[in-house]
């Protein structure tokens, strides 16, 4: 059960300008749910909502799970300040209007624009026993291939070459995602490469697929030499069908 990295991107876009997303129902919560990553080399963060500091010091590759009422919000990304809240630089920032059901997403603050903060879609559905793994690109290094590399539990057998899911490089904000259970892949990993020279980026240890899981790899970086995958797993949030 695949979904493929445009039509997930226009979700998102189409989300955030229209709420199209609104008239789902959260399966556990009607709280919005933001997955904040810091994508900002060598930059301890800290998350300001309103003007109030909720996160301090996030280092780089690091992510928070932030939950919060359905009303407006300014969310603020800004350079870590030693206990002086909300006072460092901007590092990025992101204005949302939650609907009534409550949202799920991820934002990741990168180095520069465009897409300071990509924003990634959480509510993707899936059956019950299954996860949802979604690789995600949110760094600036270009164009790059992710590869995906599983492990079946059925056949034991050795490591098969990583295989993109497709044939086009990933552009910054891409992304892609695939439902999975425990009994046709065993483990799966991620291989970053660059697009250009297939010089390799950056790799995750096997993981164990984890039923009910949003299992998130999203690639963050601006140069090879701090590249890296930041590896999210939280429970799955899906949309129940419309009435």
């Amino acid at each position: 059960m695949q979904r493929s990295r445009s039509l997930i991107v226009a979700a998102v876009t189409a989300a955030l300008a229209i709420s199209v997303i609104a008239t789902l129902v959260m399966g556990a919560s009607t709280k919005t749910r933001i997955i904040a990553v810091n994508g900002v080399p060598g930059q301890p963060a800290d998350i300001c909502l309103n003007g109030k500091e909720r996160v301090s010091g996030l280092r780089y590759g690091k992510s928070t799970v932030l939950e919060m009422n359905n009303s407006p919000k300014v969310m603020k990304f800004t350079k870590a300040a030693g206990g002086r809240p909300c006072s460092g630089n901007l590092l990025g920032k992101r204005t949302f209007d939650p609907p009534p059901g409550g949202w799920d997403l991820t934002f990741v603050v990168t180095p520069k624009g465009p897409k300071r903060v990509a924003v990634f879609d959480n509510m993707l559905p899936a059956d019950p026993g299954e996860a949802i793994v979604a690789w995600r690109y949110a760094g600036n290094l270009g164009k790059v291939l992710l590869g995906y590399q599983p492990v079946s539990s059925l056949a034991p057998i050795p490591p098969q070459p990583a295989a993109s899911p497709s044939p086009s490089p990933f552009s910054k904000g891409d992304e892609f995602a695939t439902a999975a259970t425990p009994d046709d892949v065993d483990r799966f990993r991620l291989v970053a490469k660059k697009a250009k020279n297939r010089k390799t980026l950056a790799r995750t240890p096997f993981t164990r697929i984890k039923a009910g899981k949003l299992q998130q790899v999203v690639l963050v970086g601006n140069k090879g030499r701090n590249a890296r995958f930041a590896r999210i797993n939280v429970p799955l949030r899906t949309p129940s069908p419309s009435p």
